[in-house]
């Protein structure tokens, strides 16, 4: 349903209908009446077999129906039909195969980048949505590098190269990307996560110091959000992950008020009651650890770590 309301603002974007005016504005309203979208643009693509915005308005009455098999054909077809050269259509195709949704297809989705590529080289979006979904691997950084040549200042495409680095295992080319993207001036709602993300890469590089640096950056970002712009679970993150680079670095007495305020932020945080079990260890304080280590048993599905550390400390998980 989301998805389908997303489609929906997307084409108001480019046409706003009167209700009930006519064949074309019942196919356009299917997000309001589904069984009426479909009835009037069956109607369309019977006086015109090749309209590409009928077919596209039917594929989504029908997924609103819960008629996903219809729907993908009718998408399949405006996909055959498009010429890909009208920017409301490539859009809208976009979106529905490459951003999220009942059609949302790897293999279609670089299809479909790859003919607009053709007919558009120097739009970035179909490098950036065929490089997001090209499988895990070198072959997705030329279509990322023309993606920046072409938008040099779009700080959202060195973040999403920054992730594709990161699933590679290249973490300092992760980095810098990531540190690209911040420099060049985000809206302030992203700080918390990307910093977020560099205190993470750090942590995994073992460079605790850059962790706690980046760590205070992401909570600090987030202190100057108003409320409903923070994400809790991001915030308590990046206390958690400082928490842990305190304890590598032998300052549990640091460590530990930062964990318990990630678990203020995320009572069931799993990580949060492991790190802080762990810190309550390091300080000498077993009975505090068993009861973090059991409380991530709890709360962590198969919870190795904590039950390893309770098998450590001899009580039962």
């Amino acid at each position: 349903m989301f998805a389908r309301a997303v489609i929906a603002t997307a084409m108001l974007a480019v046409t706003i209908w009167p209700a009930g005016a006519g064949p074309k504005e019942d196919c356009e309203a299917f997000d309001r009446d589904a069984d009426k979208s479909v009835k009037a643009c069956t109607a369309l693509i019977a006086k015109n077999p090749k309209d590409v915005k009928a077919y596209l308005n039917r594929a989504y009455a029908y997924d609103a129906k819960g008629d996903i098999a219809k729907g993908i054909a009718d998408m399949d077809k405006a996909v055959s039909l498009s010429p890909l050269t009208d920017n409301a259509d490539y859009d809208i195709l976009d979106l529905s195969l490459c951003g999220f949704g009942d059609f949302l297809n790897q293999a279609k989705c670089v299809a479909l980048s790859t003919r607009r590529i053709a007919v558009a080289p120097n739009d970035p979006r179909p490098y950036l949505s065929r490089a997001r979904a090209t499988p895990v691997g070198k072959a997705q950084l030329p279509d990322y590098a023309q993606a920046i040549r072409l938008t040099p200042d779009d700080w959202g495409i060195y973040a999403d190269r920054a992730r594709a680095y990161e699933k590679m295992g290249n973490v300092d080319d992760a980095l810098r990307d990531l540190q690209k993207a911040i420099s060049l001036k985000p809206e302030a709602s992203f700080l918390p996560k990307e910093y977020g993300n560099i205190a993470r890469l750090n942590l995994r590089k073992g460079d605790f110091f850059e962790t706690i640096l980046a760590a205070t950056r992401s909570i600090d970002a987030s202190e100057k959000l108003e409320a409903q712009e923070r994400s809790d679970n991001v915030t308590a993150e990046s206390y958690r992950m400082r928490a842990e680079a305190y304890l590598k670095l032998n300052k549990p007495d640091k460590a530990l008020p930062d964990a318990s305020k990630a678990l203020e932020l995320a009572p069931n945080d799993y990580s949060a009651f492991v790190t802080r079990g762990l810190i309550h260890e390091a300080l000498g304080q077993r009975d505090l650890a068993i009861a973090d280590f059991r409380s991530a048993v709890k709360n962590g599905g198969t919870a190795d770590d904590a039950k390893a550390a309770l098998v450590r400390l001899g009580a039962a998980p």
